[in-house]
């Protein structure tokens, strides 16, 4: 994979230290029509008749308690910017985003990253670590490829291999 790209984790993106959520909400007009939760876990955002317009975890290694909201009318936009918490610093945030099983996009399990390690479903380990440019590098004893997250929070690696959440919908084949 050539270059760095953005950090993102579903709708998240990653900016310097701070996280943004951009969502436009056709739902309201006006913030003040709506009900609107931030915390230091989740973003909510319902209409006046309580129905649940945005729904979002925060990243990990966000300081919730410190995100700021603006909403756009002219747009209909809301905007959330979280910052990190002084203690996470680039590598130890994107390590967070990698936790839980892994499969390959036609469902096949490839194994659970925990920590800075990933465990093979077919048995065995390798070591995972993640540059300051945001990449991970996994060396499995038999060569090192790179990743990034993607914008659909896929590990897309620089060997073809593309790697989603486990229990994600297999993707489709194009024609």
């Amino acid at each position: 994979v050539s270059g760095a790209s953005a950090l993102t984790m579903g709708p998240w993106r990653r900016s310097g230290n701070e996280w943004r959520l951009e969502q436009q909400v056709q739902g309201l007009a006006s913030l003040a029509e709506g009900r609107l939760e931030v915390s230091s876990d989740r973003i909510l955002l319902y209409d006046a008749s309580e129905r649940s317009l945005i729904n979002e975890p925060m990243p990990p290694g966000v300081d919730g308690n410190k995100a700021r909201a603006k909403w756009s009318q002219r747009t209909r936009t809301l905007t959330v910017l979280a910052p990190m918490r002084a203690d996470m610093q680039m590598p130890a945030a994107i390590a967070g985003c990698l936790e839980g099983a892994w499969q390959s996009e036609d469902g096949e399990t490839i194994g659970t990253v925990a920590g800075l390690r990933v465990s093979w479903a077919e048995g065995g380990s390798a070591k995972i670590r993640v540059l300051d440019d945001g990449e991970v590098l996994l060396d499995d004893g038999s060569g090192a490829v790179r990743a990034r997250l993607d914008a659909r929070g896929r590990l897309v690696w620089s060997d073809g291999d593309v790697w989603v959440r486990a229990n994600s919908p297999p993707v489709a084949a194009s024609p």
